[in-house]
């Protein structure tokens, strides 16, 4: 990559914009003149000699030719131009007239811009007459909105005059501001804006406008100015939309300065703040003082500014910062105050918005301010030499010159030199560009993590441009000793354009704050066609000399990277092409970067990269051995290395190619596999159903893609590969001695140790899997991979993932298992040969195996380990016995966790000492283990049949479905079961795995209680009950459908796990787990509360007590005792059932699920209380002798076991609290308070550890409490008939019948009852525990069925009431609201005529009641005769109503008739 010039943009019209400005009044006048003196010279046409006529004519001709063209292009060099930095305006200026140009996106232009300028103003901004404009100045001002911020908002165009007015316009050539500061000409306008520190502690420059007058300089601070200019353009836009033109600017800040000791000032620079460093202050102070000079403790800070001119040629000036330089703004406006016309001195000589004539101009012209002096601190004299401009480096530390001798010279800022000069440039203009280092992303992230520790700044190049406008040319430099990097012809009459600045307005919070930094623009240039071209110089020119060696070999290398990349381009062959600039390379280690590249590059065929790497081979090979160095060698045996690779590839891939493909094998009979793995025919058939069933549980759910066979392309199969050139010291007695030479570097090949799993995945496909499944022979493969000279242990571990990977496609036929036997033997006999034969590579299979979530594929890959290892054991009977005395010691953790540590322990090994980790009695145990976790595994991914979870939502069960919101199956995320985690994953692994099996799919307790004791009576059966049961399952397996293939394949699959892992998945030990793994989801998803009501049914399924009480203990203490407390406090402050927000907010529920919530609590209180009565024995926890290796967390059952028993006396005073908290959010119940309900003895014991100790309740219960309670249970049973429906109403449907045996649980189930059927029990239960009068309740529940026509159901109520008298009088009431509503609401002719019997007295007291307090008026008379039967009946004869009863008896019958 070189530099360039870049398109940029292009002029829409420049003819528009040249006769514009060339129709100046001055430059007509101009023209005028030469036509004049062109006239007058035309006397000399008549001495032309006849002869000599027509060539004459023809040299005039070709002359004007000329000088027109020369007029046409030399206009550009004598305007004055500004492109803004943001590149959205540009601005011409000549005489007094003006252009501004606006950039707009053209998608039309198809030469390279994509920009165009067009004219969105032009016109004459002289105010004065005979003004002209000398400069112009395009300043971007930073937006202020948050979306753009650091973005430019709009430009200013600063314009300087020759009368010595400043003024500034919007981008439409609106007037903003205008200031006279100094009554000579503007020589020069330039910007300084914020610029980022590169370093910390590098002082921040601050943003300035400095304007430049033949003896002073004025400098704008940079923040006012911005301000001033969003004000004035606010006030601006208003006064057009007021229709007025008058704006008031505010004052600006500036500084004046007078340039002393430089006769004439031609530019200048503003250079910021300079600090200088310790040498320079004492230098100068003992200069300056001498011997006894004062030195101030901190150097001073001052500003510097550089001049270029005449006598000196460079002039530097210091301003010490904290002086008393005058604000100039303060004057202003102070002078402001004292002039009496407002329109024209309201501002301190602030022009506005319109011309005025003349001699009003003249007669208020502003009074202008006297400079502050400043003088010269030191220069660079040259008297002769005269300077025409300078400019400051984007670093402030370097400075370039342009003079009249036509040198270019470069000036160190700080110390004030010339380093370096440029001659041969004259009238050149000069532009800095500087370039960042790109950073290029590492993919490897441990590249990443190291980039980012040691993090470094972007390094940064300088670039100085030079355009010569005389010799046409634009050269870039490298400064300060580079070379010239880069030179353009270009048109003679252009105009360099460098702003050096950016946006007016920023600072280091805004510059943070953008999304992105804003690319400015450094160096363009202007060509007199309208075409403006920007610099583009890549970073690494500034690295490298033309003449460089390592130059030439960089370029020739980025060049075969580019052949490669446009390779589908090229004409002639592509090994034609590459090889040539690859033999071209001199240096050895820049080769070997091109080797790579043609290497690493895609789809390259093999034999283009088999040719390239012979050639380079026989160009080293054609030089005399010793003449190579070192890194040449180096190279010759990485070739040699990589053409190994090569040709390996090729023989593979002949291989696996569709000729040498089709040779699969035909099943291998049963006979051949037994004797292959060592296994009798009745444990192959076994085998093999094991394998089906779990491929069957495994891959038949899962969607497959067909994919085309695709191999293997030459690049990544390079890429696996790592090939290491180093020395290989041998020792003299392997050597003879006549026949030793120079020792000589020597190439190894291995695998990558960090190689991707896709790489690796991929290359183990390309290696192994047509020989695993049969289609090529493991001997044609097996010379090809022998010659690699490969460490046997890579291709090891490669075959074995290998397998794992392709666990689907290996175990559709267990013919593969004898490819692998046959594989694993060679091997081994390879790494016999090569006296190489360890264990290590065994003891990392081992743990390769152990750690892979394909069991299957890792259960046969151990038979096959075990039966290679069987054929290759040693026959010393010692020797075996004391591998059968260690094996079990084998799966011990600490030999299997680290396989480096293994390998180290391997090493150190005596010969004598016989290492067990690579036996097969150790690979025995790894066998057992695998059919284990394989028939665990082939359980859980099997979806069980409906009819297993259909069971779940009968009779008292409630059961969780699919169907809810909450979807358990999303709350429980499936982890890959390996051997290893299940080591590591605790005594009780099996239990929770198959607990989480259970709350996935929602299988019912009772069919694992159901499956358990079936699989008890079936392993103490006899073998002659065991075959008549296979006999009859058969039987019934082919009666039924096929539909009940998954329920027996599922009984199946059960069967075998409990009957390999009896105590481990003991009955108990798998319904806690259930229950605890139902309440873990309950807790993750709170509002599914049937979860929590599911895991209390397999709680209930425990059959050891103490086991149910721990486990329920933990559930209280840890989930559920924290919400109640929150939800028993909540009631407590409001005073009622807290609505849904407060639930959720308080409790973390809603308040339908907090009802349901206490509901499930109670069941949890329900059953410890049941466990009281029953005599609980101790649980016994036992594992397995296989699985006695596991580690890990403390067992769930253990923990249960732990747990101290429940307090009786905790578990009631909870149980009560909960019911009335069930109670209030059941019935919605206001005005209750259920803390309120207990004394301050019983609210201590609440939300404490069940286990823990009771303090004594208090004995006398106060009156007031009583009271409550009473009132509470009353409310409680008049709430529980609220929604019933009443008896005899149409439609009406009876409700079931109410138990209201006394004998029944304190809280009974009633999900599936009304609550009229439940809840007056509960108040009875309440009211006997509370000592409070149980037989009130009675008789309030015995009213309340009467009221609503539930004579039946009333009497059965009325039977237990105690007090007779009380409920025969209440009753009374009932029967005489009756009769109200059949004598007076529903009075006719008949119940008239039946009634006239009546005694008056007693029907004054009929017409008394009133029948409207009836939930059920019209009951049939019959059922009111016959409780006024029952009324008699509990009446005394001697009581005063008894005679009234009577008589309402006789009216009911009279009534009845």
């Amino acid at each position: 990559m070189s530099c360039v010039l870049n398109k940029l943009g292009q002029f829409q019209d420049i003819l528009a914009v040249s006769s514009f400005l060339l129709n100046s009044p001055s430059n007509l006048e101009a023209q005028s003149e030469q036509k004049t003196s062109n006239e007058n010279e035309g006397w000399d046409e008549d001495w032309s000699w006849p002869d000599d006529a027509n060539e004459a004519k023809q040299q005039e001709e070709r002359g004007s030719n000329k000088d027109e063209s020369v007029t046409k292009d030399a206009w550009l060099p004598d305007c004055s131009v500004s492109l803004s930095p943001a590149n959205d305006l540009l601005v011409l200026a000549y005489d007094e007239r003006v252009v501004f140009l606006q950039q707009k996106w053209d998608p039309d232009e198809t030469e390279g811009a994509g920009c165009r300028y067009h004219i969105i103003y032009k016109g004459m901004l002289n105010q004065e007459e005979g003004e002209c404009i000398t400069k112009v100045l395009c300043v971007p001002l930073a937006s202020q909105q948050r979306s753009s911020q650091g973005r430019p908002d709009w430009t200013c165009v600063i314009v300087g005059f020759t009368s010595g007015y400043v003024r500034m316009y919007t981008e439409n050539g609106a007037l903003l501001l205008s200031q006279l500061l100094h009554e000579d000409p503007v020589l020069n306008l330039k910007c300084r804006t914020h610029d980022v520190p590169r370093y910390p502690g590098i002082a921040e420059q601050t943003e300035e406008l400095s304007i430049l007058f033949p003896t002073s300089l004025v400098l704008v601070d940079g923040f006012s100015l911005f301000q001033s200019l969003r004000a004035c353009r606010n006030q601006l836009a208003r006064a057009h939309a007021s229709g007025t033109d008058a704006i008031q600017p505010p004052p600006l800040a500036y500084k004046k300065w007078g340039l002393l000791n430089q006769d004439t000032t031609e530019d200048q620079v503003s250079c910021g703040v300079i600090t200088p460093c310790a040498f320079d202050q004492l230098h100068t102070a003992s200069i300056l003082g001498g011997y006894s000079a004062a030195i101030k403790s901190h150097a001073p800070v001052c500003s510097r500014y550089l001049s270029v001119g005449t006598s000196p040629f460079v002039g530097v000036f210091d301003a010490i910062e904290g002086s008393t330089q005058p604000l100039m703004s303060d004057v202003a406006f102070a002078v402001a105050s004292k002039l009496k016309s407002a329109l024209i001195s309201a501002a301190s000589g602030w022009w506005f918005r319109g011309k005025q004539p003349a001699e009003d101009l003249s007669a208020g012209k502003p009074k202008v301010e006297p400079a502050t002096s400043l003088p010269i601190r030191f220069s660079i004299p040259d008297l002769r030499r005269n300077g025409d401009s300078i400019h400051l480096a984007p670093t402030n530390r370097l400075a370039v010159t342009t003079d009249s001798f036509g040198r270019v010279m470069l000036v160190d800022v700080t110390r004030g030199i010339v380093v370096r000069i440029w001659k041969g440039y004259r009238d050149a203009q000069c532009g800095w560009v500087q370039v960042k280092e790109d950073f290029h992303k590492e993919k490897s992230d441990q590249n990443k993590g190291l980039k980012k520790k040691n993090a470094t700044f972007p390094r940064l190049a300088l670039f100085l441009v030079i355009y010569a406008p005389r010799r046409g040319i634009l050269e870039v430099w490298n400064i300060q000793q580079g070379p010239r990097v880069a030179a353009f012809n270009v048109p003679k009459s252009c105009r360099l354009l460098a702003p050096g600045y950016g946006i007016l307005g920023l600072n280091h919070l805004t510059v943070q704050d953008s999304r992105r930094q804003y690319k400015q623009l450094q160096c363009v240039l202007m060509e007199p066609s309208g075409l403006l071209k920007t610099v583009y110089v890549p970073f690494h020119l500034a690295l490298s000399d033309k003449n460089s060696k390592k130059a030439r070999d960089m370029h020739l290398v980025k060049k075969l990277s580019s052949l490669l990349h446009n390779r589908n381009n090229l004409k002639e062959p592509l090994e034609q092409a590459i090889t040539p600039v690859l033999l071209d390379i001199k240096i050895a280690s820049y080769k070997q970067q091109g080797l790579n590249k043609i290497l690493a590059t895609k789809n390259v065929p093999s034999m283009v990269q088999l040719y390239a790497m012979e050639s380079l081979v026989a160009q080293l090979r054609s030089q005399e051995p010793n003449s190579l160095d070192y890194e040449s060698q180096c190279l010759l045996q990485f070739c040699l290395a990589q053409k190994c690779l090569l040709k390996s590839y090729n023989g593979i891939l002949k291989i696996n190619s569709s000729e040498m493909a089709g040779k699969m094998e035909e099943d291998i009979n049963i006979e051949t596999l037994s004797d292959t793995l060592t296994m009798d025919e009745e444990e192959i058939k076994q085998f093999q159903e094991q394998i089906t069933h779990y491929l069957k549980a495994c891959y038949t759910t899962k969607v497959h893609f067909t994919d085309t066979e695709a191999f293997m392309d030459t690049s990544q199969f390079l890429q696996c590969f790592e090939v290491k050139v180093e020395h290989s010291l041998e020792s003299q007695e392997e050597k003879d001695v006549d026949t030793m030479v120079d020792n000589q570097p020597q190439a190894v090949i291995k695998i990558k140790e960090n190689l991707s799993e896709d790489l690796q995945s991929e290359l183990g496909v390309f290696l192994f899997k047509a020989c695993l499944t049969g289609q090529s022979d493991v001997q044609d493969l097996f010379p090809i991979i022998e010659q690699l000279s490969v460490p046997i242990k890579d291709f090891l571990v490669l075959l074995v993932k290998t397998w794992l990977e392709q666990e689907e496609t290996v175990l559709k036929n267990l013919t593969s298992s004898c490819h692998l036997y046959q594989f694993l033997t060679l091997f081994s006999d390879a790494s016999k040969t090569s006296r190489k034969d360890d264990f290590s590579s065994y003891i990392q299979l081992q743990e390769i195996i152990m750690t892979s979530k394909q069991v299957a594929a890792a259960l046969v890959m151990s038979v096959v380990i075990k039966s290679v290892l069987g054929m290759s054991s040693p026959e010393d009977s010692s020797t075996q016995e004391m591998e059968t005395s260690a094996a079990e010691s084998s799966v011990e953790p600490e030999s299997t966790n680290n396989a480096e540590s293994a390998v180290e322990i391997t090493q150190e090994l005596d010969h004598t000492w016989v290492n067990i980790l690579g036996t097969s009695e150790s690979w025995q145990t790894v066998v057992n283990q695998l059919h284990d976790v394989t028939s665990l595994c082939s359980l859980l991914y099997t979806k069980p049949h409906q009819e297993v979870t259909a069971n779940i939502g009968r009779g008292d069960m409630v059961g969780w479905t699919a169907s809810q919101d909450y979807s358990v199956g999303i709350q429980t995320p499936e982890s890959p079961i390996t051997l290893k985690t299940l080591l590591k994953g605790g005594r009780d692994i099996f239990a929770e795995l198959l607990g989480k099996w259970v709350v996935k799919h929602g299988v019912s307790p009772t069919y694992l209680s159901n499956h358990h004791a079936f699989q008890r009576s079936f392993s103490t059966g006899s073998d002659a009950e065991t075959v008549a049961m296979e006999t009859d399952a058969n039987d019934d397996k082919d009666a039924n459908d096929d539909k009940d293939d998954g329920q027996n394949c599922l009984q199946k699959l059960l069967a075998d796990i409990l009957k390999r892992l009896p105590h481990s998945l003991e009955h108990d030990t798998i319904q806690a787990h259930c229950c605890w793994e139902y309440i873990v989801q309950w807790n993750k998803a709170p509002e599914a509360t049937d979860m929590l009501a599911q895991g209390l049914e397999h709680l209930k399924m425990l059959q050891n007590g103490i086991l149910r009480l721990g486990v329920a203990t933990l559930m209280w203490s840890t989930f559920l005792a924290k919400r109640v407390s929150a939800g028993a406090y909540l009631m407590d402050k409001v005073g009622k059932a807290p609505k849904d927000r407060l639930c959720r907010k308080e409790i973390g529920l809603s308040d339908s699920a907090f009802q349901k919530f206490m509901g499930s609590v109670c069941d949890l209180f329900d059953i410890i209380q049941m466990v009281e009565g029953e005599s609980p024995k101790p649980p016994v926890f036992r594992v397995e002798d296989l699985w006695q290796v596991i580690q890990g967390s403390t067992p769930l059952m253990v923990l249960a076991s732990y747990q101290q028993p429940p307090n009786q006396q905790l578990v009631i005073v909870h149980k009560q609290l909960c019911t009335v908290m069930q109670a209030v959010m059941t019935f919605m119940l206001k005005s209750v308070k259920p803390l309120q309900y207990f004394d301050g003895t019983t609210k201590s014991m609440f939300f404490r550890e069940l286990g823990g100790s009771a303090p004594t309740p208090e004995k006398n219960i106060s009156l007031a409490l009583m009271e409550k309670r009473q009132e509470f249970v009353n409310k409680l049973v008049i709430s529980s008939f609220t929604n019933t429906t009443p008896n005899h109403e149409d439609g009406a449907k009876t409700p079931e019948v109410i138990a209201v045996s006394p004998s029944v649980s304190f809280m009974i189930r009633f999900r599936k009852c009304s609550p009229a059927s439940v809840w007056p029990a509960v108040a009875q239960q309440l009211a006997l525990v509370w000592n409070v009068d149980v037989d009130m309740v009675k008789r309030h529940h015995s009213l309340q069925l009467y009221s609503l026509g539930y004579d039946k159901q009333a009497e059965e109520v009325l039977t237990t009431v105690s007090e007779n008298t009380e409920i025969a009088m209440q009753l009374m009431e009932v029967v005489g609201q009756r009769l109200h509503y059949i004598a007076v609401d529903q009075a006719n002719d008949v119940s008239v005529e039946k009634l006239t019997s009546v005694p008056a007295n007693l029907m004054s007291w009929i017409k008394t009641k009133d029948s409207s307090l009836l939930r059920c008026p019209n009951v049939p008379i019959v059922d009111t005769v016959q409780l006024m039967g029952k009324v008699v009946g509990l009446l005394p004869e001697h009581h005063s109503l008894y005679n009234k009863a009577i008589s309402l008896v006789e009216t009911c019958h009279a009534l009845a008739e």
